[in-house]
């Protein structure tokens, strides 16, 4: 996930959603933090920021706890997504907020411009 200044004055949160072997540790390690913070952004009711996220095509709701676990595998890390665990507030987004998606492609691209090792890692995986 990338941070930078949203027009409105919010961070922008950005899942890459792309196989780890694609995305240099930098970045995993930053979309790792920001799945916490997004999951903080939820726990405090911030539908509008995250309304803006969806629609900007930048998280995937329904993703948050599949890729939370695969970064914390990949990158030995044990930190708990939420202080009760994974229930709470991830239960019922359904009623409130749309999924979002994820670009695979756009994420590819933006990070083989912004970062010369996912450059390399996603040429290598492409063949």
């Amino acid at each position: 996930m990338s941070r930078v200044q949203h027009q409105e004055g919010y961070a922008v949160t950005r899942m890459w959603l792309l196989p780890v072997g694609e995305v240099c540790d930098k970045h995993l390690y930053g979309e790792h933090g920001e799945l916490h913070q997004l999951v903080g952004m939820i726990e405090a009711e911030m539908w509008p920021q995250i309304g803006g996220q969806i629609a900007a095509g930048n998280v995937d709701l329904t993703e948050i706890v599949d890729r939370h676990s695969e970064l914390e595998e990949y990158l030995d890390l044990d930190s708990p997504l939420l202080s009760v665990g994974i229930a709470g507030p991830l239960d019922n987004l359904d009623s409130i907020m749309p999924k979002g998606g994820i670009d695979l492609e756009r994420s590819r691209r933006d990070l083989k411009e912004r970062c010369p090792d996912c450059r390399e890692l996603i040429k290598e995986a492409q063949g």
